[in-house]
Parts: C-alpha cells; sequence; structure tokens
C-alpha cells in the first residue's frame, strides 16, 4: 500500500514541527474557506392548459368517458346549433343542449368498451384501457354508461325538445348495437361510424329550431361524414396490424400494401373540395367560403397526394 510513498527526514521534521506550534497555541488548525456554491434553483413550471388536458387524459374515469371525443361531439353539436340560432338563441337551451351532447357522447364510449374488452386486451393500442387494464370493474363502466346515457338524454328533454332527445337516444343505440358489432363483420362499419359521428351538429340544429330542417342540416351531414371517412383511413392503416389482432374488419384488411386504403381516403378528402362550391351554389354561404373553405383543405390533400 505504501511502496509507492518517498519517506523523507525533512518531510518528517516539518510534521513533527507544525504539531509543536498547534499544541502550543491550543487553537484549531485553520483552513482557507471555500466559497459556497450557489446551487441553480429552478423556475416553476408553468401550468397550462395542455398540461391540464394531458393529466385529466391519464385519469381513469376520463379515459373511460374518452374526453376527446365527448369534446368533439360538443363542438360539432355547437356549431349546429349557431349555424341554426340566430335570432333563435338562447343561453340555457344552448347550456343545456352541450350538456346533453356530452352525457350523451360518453355513455356510448363507456358501452362500447364494455362490449370490446375481450378484443380491447389483444391491443397494443387499446390494451392499457381502464376496462383491459383492471383499473374500473365492468359493474362500475355500465352504471357510469347508463347515468350518464339516461341524463343525458334526460337533458336534452327537458331543456330543448323531443326531436332533439331523440336524436341523442338514437346516437347512443346506434353507437352500440350497429358500429360495434359491425367492428368485427365487416369492412364498412366505418361508413356506418361515421353516419353516427355525423348527427351531433343536426342535433344541434334541432335544439335551436325545434325540429324544422333545411339544406343547411344535410350540409353539416356531409361535411362531417366525409372529414370522418378520410380521418378513419388514415387511422386504420397506421394501427393496421392492431386491428388484425383484436379481430376488427377494418379497410386495411387484406390490404397488404395499402393501395385500396389509399385511394379511398384520397376519394374523401377530394370530396372535401367540392363541399365549398356546393354551398355557394345552394345559397348557405357568401362566394368567400369557396376561398378560406378551399385553403384548410389543403393540408388535408397534401396528406395523400
Amino acid at each position: 500500500m505504501f511502496s509507492n510513498c518517498v519517506f523523507s527526514p525533512q518531510l518528517v521534521c516539518r510534521s513533527v514541527r507544525f504539531v509543536r506550534i498547534a499544541r502550543q497555541s491550543n487553537s484549531a488548525i485553520s483552513l482557507p474557506l471555500i466559497p459556497p456554491t450557489r446551487r441553480k434553483t429552478r423556475e416553476p413550471s408553468r401550468f397550462s392548459v395542455v398540461d391540464a388536458h394531458r393529466m385529466l387524459k391519464r385519469q381513469p374515469w376520463m379515459q373511460l368517458v374518452k374526453l376527446d371525443l365527448s369534446a368533439l361531439t360538443v363542438i360539432t353539436a355547437a356549431g349546429g346549433y349557431m349555424l341554426a340560432g340566430g335570432s333563435l338563441f338562447d343561453v340555457q337551451t344552448f347550456i343545456g343542449m352541450l350538456s346533453g351532447a356530452s352525457l350523451c357522447a360518453m355513455s356510448a364510449a363507456v358501452f362500447n368498451q364494455t362490449k370490446e374488452i375481450a378484443f380491447d386486451s389483444k391491443m397494443q393500442r387499446t390494451k392499457n384501457r381502464p376496462l383491459p387494464s383492471g383499473r374500473i370493474s365492468l359493474s362500475q363502466a355500465r352504471k357510469c354508461g347508463w347515468i350518464s346515457g339516461l341524463a343525458g338524454v334526460g337533458t336534452l328533454l327537458v331543456t330543448t325538445n323531443p326531436w332533439t332527445a331523440v336524436i341523442g337516444a338514437s346516437t347512443i343505440l346506434s353507437y352500440i348495437h350497429i358500429y360495434t358489432p359491425l367492428k368485427r363483420i365487416t369492412p364498412l362499419n366505418t361508413e356506418v361510424g361515421a353516419v353516427v359521428g355525423s348527427l351531433p351538429p343536426i342535433l344541434g340544429w334541432v335544439a335551436a329550431t325545434g325540429g324544422a330542417l333545411g339544406p343547411e342540416v344535410a350540409f353539416l351531414f356531409a361535411t362531417l361524414f366525409a372529414w370522418q371517412m378520410h380521418h378513419f383511413m388514415a387511422i386504420t392503416w397506421r394501427f393496421r396490424k392492431d386491428y388484425e389482432k383484436g379481430g376488427f374488419q377494418m379497410m386495411s384488411y387484406g390490404d397488404p400494401n395499402g393501395d385500396r386504403t389509399l385511394i379511398k381516403g384520397a376519394f374523401w378528402a377530394a370530396s372535401m373540395a367540392l363541399l365549398p362550391p356546393a354551398a355557394v351554389v345552394l345559397g348557405l354561404a357568401n362566394p368567400m367560403y369557396v376561398v378560406w373553405g378551399t385553403a384548410a383543405n389543403i393540408p388535408l390533400w397534401c396528406s395523400y397526394y
């Protein structure tokens, strides 16, 4: 251990002399003070709306009711109401319509997951959802679905009109009993799901008008339907392997090169270009809608062509 150390008489004498001086002074040996280093303090993190959204999405119950999907339902329903409202706009009816629509969307999302636990557990994208992971029990989820569904339809009936409540109930029933089973039977389930997903703006319109329909309703339906179709084609192709594991008959099934999926998605993306001029021809919008409506679709077309 000490084989490499070199001892000299001078070093020993200096050490002895140092100890004697320390004893005579009867004081501690002072060493040069080293200034304390200042630790860099982290600035307090800013809590943004995005952070709040991410935090909510991690909550099991928020995942169960599919917060993003419910928010999209509220936005499209609000758009339908405001386009139809005009002088008919009523704050109480508007808030009641939004509340009822969101509750109906939550109910449909919950019941959909209760029927697909076994299939979701096989898919990488869905295996960590609250029901497959066991964070929420099946009985709890069913109670949530019933409560939100009844509350949603009841809210629409009390605050708007019977026709709006019928549309809300139809949205839940068609999503659960038609769209959900078809996902394992035929790729046409995408079209059925897009029809169901296009009902919220009609719900908002009917809530404002009391049941009166018009060409505006058809335009709203067509716009949301076409948007959902090309959106679903992209999702179908991205998660094609997962869908095959879960046994879902999507457009990407049996389409190894993605040709059919791409053509169908591109078709619906191109159809979006026809909607702005159609709205002008039908007298639903002024000519400027062709300009900014087309500009809004350019990123969509670039994603396919």
